[in-house]
């Protein structure tokens, strides 16, 4: 809104952004709210130049003001890709990207047990070393939130899933006599879906030197 000293005064003012901010290149009387926009990835500023004229009977036109309105972008963050590792595997840096910079990551962890401690954060991610010392995944959500000169943009997930190491179960060890047949060997891991693979050092027992599976 505009004031004067002189009543009655009118005005008549332009920016220099053209129609990109959101507002028309000139009008006259104040300015209305308008919602500011930005669809580029730097802060877009606004010259605005205003002339006062007094009221028809003198209709004397005063000195010009200036003043700026700067819109920012709102920041797109890149969506992080979920990570997959094994228990005692690092899971290497984890960097954000953003279409502003600079833009500032706000991030939270939704399990404090896969090796990274902190459930909250701001910036990068060190890598850390995956934690799991049960039979099953150990799966972390993450939320990210970038904020560039005070503007927050979408949020974005993503996951970290630590797998156990699976260990077998013991196997009970067996004696047979020349041309008897074995009982069949049932390998069992406390871990879900295991594969095993064998080796045999001494084919000469009637069994091959490796494979996959029961024996």
């Amino acid at each position: 809104n505009f004031s004067s000293s002189v009543g009655g005064s009118t005005y008549t003012w332009s920016q220099n952004a053209g129609a990109g901010i959101g507002l028309p290149a000139s009008g006259n009387g104040n300015i209305p709210a308008f919602v500011g926009v930005n669809i580029g990835n730097t802060p877009i500023v606004a010259t605005f130049t205003v002339t006062p004229t007094g009221p028809a009977s003198t209709n004397c036109v005063g000195a010009d003001i200036h003043f700026t309105i700067t819109i920012n972008p709102t920041p797109v963050l890149t969506n992080p890709s979920d990570i997959e590792i094994c228990a005692g595997i690092p899971t290497g840096a984890i960097n954000f990207v953003s279409s502003v910079s600079p833009t500032t990551f706000n991030w939270t962890n939704s399990n404090t047990t896969i090796g990274l401690a902190l459930a909250s954060g701001t910036g990068n991610i060190a890598s850390f070393i995956g934690s799991n010392s049960g039979t099953s995944p150990n799966i972390a959500l993450f939320n990210v939130t970038p904020v560039a000169n005070g503007c927050t943009g979408l949020d974005q997930n993503f996951i970290v899933q630590v797998d156990p190491i699976p260990h077998v179960d013991p196997v009970t060890s067996q004696s047979n006599c020349n041309g008897t047949q074995t009982l069949p060997v049932i390998l069992t891991s406390p871990v879900f879906g295991t594969s095993f693979s064998w080796s045999n050092p001494d084919p000469s027992i009637g069994l091959a030197t490796s494979g996959t599976g029961n024996i």
